[in-house]
């Protein structure tokens, strides 16, 4: 395809990225590639000579180290421009990128372990400080056997070293890690050719007209965030601005600010992610804001909700924000990132279907006021050199347009399969049709063709998505198993199910014949080990009856038919925990230390040196605890119960990683301060919380609270 009108400074070579960054190198010299900014202001630039400059240099000292070509090196970096340097580092040193997230304190790094497993990694790069954490083998016992490497100072750059590696265009240069599995990950196989592809797949979909720098928050360990906000804007040319995902999530006015700032042309994300800016950005803070200059908000990873773009427009029109900026996509990470998009003119596209004929395989246009009308949002059209059809799962027939299958892919941002994986590969990227076509890339998504366009309707697989992270439900169904011994090995069921305008994971469990059980405390149990595990807090558990969860004749769970059961309320159900309903009885079941840091009674607000609490040895502000506990409250509502000191706002209460954000930047705006971002991941309970903020924000606030 000829895209040579998207590149004022001339068309960047196709062969690798270390060749394009040389050539942007060469073109644009000292000008801007990357910013890294808190949305408020900014806090680190990179330019394109310093980007080639710091990439050979690590380069050569991974080298030195003895990283290999064709070697796997795990990235492990916080948010930041250290991981654009590592990733393409990796490139230049002929390595493989794995891209991952640094664990959590106090976190298993099971996921971390799988992937250095199935990966066979000897290296992992990050920054210095995350090196000196990672390094205590008695946390990260599951580390000690790779070799963690800070790159973010000067010693770490060797470029005399270097030795520029012979890069093929069909050499594996990334593993692109699927998110859901952490018992079994699938690792990407994505070459050179595969990752320029994709980077042509996009301009030509999103038709971008001059200045197309753009801002990103998302995750770089995820596919939109890596090849959205590192490799496409280096493709193009143009500089892009990098977040964190906490910068956005605890305030998200602090993405449309950056928009703004950096008149960003191209930014986008996940639907939740605008529904968030239309829930939680006060009226008040919108002053200032210019996205008139927004001419791509893509909108990909989840079901897109027509009702989220009608509201975004509704309250960020008089701003300058355009309907027709919106442009829904469909991708995976199999697929380098983008499969449809576009076109320019005339989107997004709404249209309304009955939802019976979906369900039973055709798309049938109906009124909107129809008594099962469904509306959808078209997610692009095909790119050229693409094929993309709709195929019956069962017969793999190839279907008509206006029916509804499984979508099937051909093109060549397809990667080469999984990792050491050569049965799930061919499952997966060596489909044929019952006549012979193929191969092609089966996506477990089922869609349908309309007016040139493919409208995604639902899934053939039983994938969990809740804002734009994929989980796979045996994992999670493992995990319940595991920490409750009142339930029945083998009959338990999670998914997802919409309720109050998002996707919702709930969980059915039957439990075993047993009168005696203390059925609150092992449904605190599972929501606990869900939310520690999976870092998702389950939004219903049902405890039911035994041999009451629906399966096949031959004992599978049937999970779609659990979510018919919790929608018609049919479940035999025997204790159940559900989020949205009006009250909960919450049981924390605080052991004896729990009860004892509590102190019991009601605390003092107006005295700074009555009743404290300790934590790890140090005495805390009883009047800091209070307000914790206040701005606790404020986000969990009934969920609350009784709080203590000890409390964890993620384990005990159910808060997901959102909340928790949330109730931090509540407290920055009361005590007038930032908590840093590798300080604000970590703390969890409330007397955590409340020694972070007598360490990092201060107590002078306290006198005119």
């Amino acid at each position: 395809m000829d895209l040579t009108r998207y590149f004022p400074h001339g068309d960047p070579p196709r062969s690798n990225f270390l060749e394009i960054i040389r050539f942007c190198s060469d073109r644009l010299g000292d000008q801007p590639a990357f910013y890294f900014t808190d949305g408020e202001t900014q806090e680190a630039e990179l330019s394109y000579r310093q980007l080639l400059s710091h990439v050979c240099g690590l380069a050569g000292y991974l080298q030195g180290l003895g990283v290999r070509q064709g070697e796997r090196v795990l990235l492990l970096y916080p948010p930041g421009l250290e991981f654009v340097v590592g990733f393409y580092a990796c490139h230049a040193a002929g390595a493989i990128a794995v891209p991952a997230y640094p664990p959590r304190k106090n976190r298993k790094a099971g996921r971390i372990r799988s992937i250095a497993q199935d990966a066979q990694t000897r290296f992992a790069l990050t920054t210095e400080a995350v090196a000196d954490q990672l390094s205590e083998t008695e946390r990260y016992p599951d580390l000690e056997n790779i070799r963690i490497v800070g790159t973010d100072t000067g010693s770490a750059r060797d470029p005399s070293g270097w030795k520029e590696p012979n890069l093929r265009s069909e050499d594996v240069c990334v593993l692109q890690y699927t998110s859901g599995s952490t018992g079994s990950p699938k690792g990407v196989m994505l070459t050179h050719a595969n990752l320029i592809a994709n980077c042509e797949q996009i301009t030509y979909a999103f038709d971008p007209t001059g200045c197309t720098g753009g801002v990103t928050w998302l995750p770089t360990y995820h596919d939109m965030g890596l090849v959205g906000g590192v490799l496409q804007p280096v493709f193009f040319g143009k500089p892009n601005a990098l977040m964190s995902p906490m910068t956005f999530l605890q305030n998200p006015i602090r993405w449309l600010r950056a928009i703004t700032k950096y008149k960003a042309r191209i930014s986008g994300g996940p639907n939740f992610a605008y529904q968030l800016c239309v829930d939680k950005i006060p009226d008040t803070d919108l002053e200032g804001l210019d996205l008139s200059q927004w001419e791509i908000a893509f909108n990909g990873a989840e079901p897109i909700r027509a009702s989220t773009l009608r509201a975004f427009v509704e309250k960020f029109s008089p701003y300058g924000f355009r309907q027709e900026a919106f442009l829904p996509c469909y991708g995976m990470a199999e697929t380098t990132l983008l499969v449809t998009g576009g076109p320019r003119d005339h989107r997004p596209i709404f249209r309304v279907f009955d939802r019976h004929h979906i369900d039973a395989g055709a798309a049938v246009p109906v009124s909107a006021n129809a008594p099962a009308a469904r509306e959808l949002i078209a997610c692009g059209a095909i790119v050229p050199g693409e094929r993309i059809e709709i195929v019956d799962p069962e017969t793999t027939e190839l279907l008509p347009v206006g029916s509804v299958g499984e979508i099937w892919i051909q093109a060549p941002s397809v990667g080469r399969g999984y990792w050491q994986a050569e049965q799930a590969t061919l499952d997966t990227f060596a489909a044929y049709t019952c006549d012979g076509q193929g191969p092609f890339l089966r996506t477990g998504d089922l869609g349908f063709w309309h007016e040139g366009q493919l409208f995604v309707s639902g899934r053939l697989k039983d994938m969990i998505i809740i804002r734009g992270v994929n989980r796979y439900p045996q994992d999670i169904e493992q995990t319940v198993e595991q920490a409750s011994d009142a339930v029945q090995t083998g009959a338990v069921a999670a998914f997802s199910m919409e309720h109050d305008g998002r996707e919702q994971l709930v969980i059915v469990a039957e439990t075993i014949r047993n009168r005696n059980i203390d059925r609150d405390a092992h449904l605190q149990a599972i929501r606990r080990a869900v939310t520690a595990e999976h870092e998702l807090p389950p939004d219903a558990v049902y405890l039911v009856r035994n041999s009451s969860v629906p399966k096949t004749s031959s004992g599978k769970i049937q999970r779609h038919a659990c979510v018919g059961a919790v929608r018609e309320d049919t479940l035999k159900v025997v204790a159940k925990w559900v989020r949205w309903e009006e009250t909960q009885p919450i049981h924390q079941h605080a052991g004896p230390a729990m009860q004892a840091a509590s102190g019991g009674g009601q605390i003092n607000g107006s005295s700074h040196g009555a009743m404290r609490s300790s934590v790890s040895g140090q005495e805390l502000n009883p009047q800091i605890i209070a307000i914790v506990k206040q701005h606790v409250r404020a986000i969990a509502q009934e969920r609350a119960g009784t709080l203590h000191p000890q409390t964890n706002i993620v384990l005990d209460l159910g808060l997901d990683s959102l909340e928790r954000l949330q109730i931090a930047h509540a407290l920055e705006q009361t005590f007038g301060g930032r908590f840093p971002e590798d300080v604000l991941q970590d703390i969890e309970t409330i007397a955590e919380v409340a020694q972070a903020i007598e360490q990092h924000i201060g107590t002078a606030a306290l006198d005119r609270l």
